[in-house]
């Protein structure tokens, strides 16, 4: 019996693997083996420095440890940054590029700039509560943020595997803006789905993103924001799970796809 296919979910900006929560028991349910590995700075790597090299050796690390499986990499925002620029470079490893089998992106498809990159940071820290605050006030103001945005459950799974302070916010986001993302994505050969929320507001280059992909293909969903996997679980899931038994069957798909539906 063929080993079965691996899911490999890198996760987004201050947050951890626990940002997978909702979608890790149907992946599993539906026979893929899945791994959730936490980038420099985040999660159980809380107290590393966070580092592009680092990141990307971590992503590259966590393929490898799926023994030969074939893999499917996911990424959301930072996470599927990372992600793009890991599959390109995986196409020079003889090891390592007849694994990773399809990649899939969430809220990745913008290219920061220096300027933009910053800018995103500052907006980010200043959605943040109150340094001032007690550290119990403050935990509380945050889940009650996050679960006006995210809702209870997933608020919660946003936040249960820690979140980072600022220090790791301003390198992530330098990071990603010196990485040539349309670059990389021309030189992946595996087929690239490019999944965009209705209101993300990393969906301004989503077309030149798919189009850049030699299999590159854009999905446009009519409901969810940024942090779709979490706001909008119930709907999500079904879909990330259509598409990658499209990516495991290997059946073709139409270059965009616009969902219908409601918003």
């Amino acid at each position: 019996m063929p080993a079965a296919d691996a899911v490999v979910l890198i996760h987004g900006t201050r947050t951890s693997h626990s940002q997978w929560d909702p979608q890790v028991p149907s992946l599993r349910a539906a026979g893929y083996r899945v791994a959730t590995p936490d980038l420099p700075g985040h999660g159980t790597r809380l107290t590393e420095p966070f580092t592009v090299e680092a990141a990307l050796a971590g992503i590259r690390d966590a393929v490898r440890a799926q023994q030969g499986r074939a893999v499917h990499l996911v990424g959301s925002s930072l996470g599927g940054m990372l992600a793009i620029r890991a599959v390109a470079q995986a196409q020079l490893d003889p090891q390592l590029a007849p694994a990773i089998r399809s990649l899939t992106v969430i809220g990745s498809a913008v290219q920061p700039t220096p300027l933009t990159a910053r800018l995103y940071a500052q907006l980010m820290l200043a959605a943040d509560p109150s340094p001032a605050l007690a550290h119990a006030a403050e935990d509380r103001q945050r889940m009650w943020l996050l679960s006006l945005l995210l809702g209870r459950p997933g608020a919660r799974a946003y936040l249960r595997g820690g979140r980072p302070g600022p220090e790791v916010l301003r390198p992530a986001m330098a990071s990603v803006a010196a990485i040539d993302l349309r670059g990389a994505l021309a030189r992946i050969p595996v087929p690239v789905t490019i999944l965009s929320p209705r209101f993300d507001q990393l969906r301004l280059q989503e077309r030149s993103f798919a189009a850049a992909a030699p299999q590159g293909r854009l999905i446009d969903l009519p409901y969810g924001t940024h942090s779709v996997n979490l706001a909008a679980a119930h709907r999500f899931t079904p879909e990330l799970l259509r598409i990658l038994a499209r990516h495991r069957t290997g059946t073709p798909a139409p270059r965009h796809t616009s969902k219908g539906g409601p918003a």
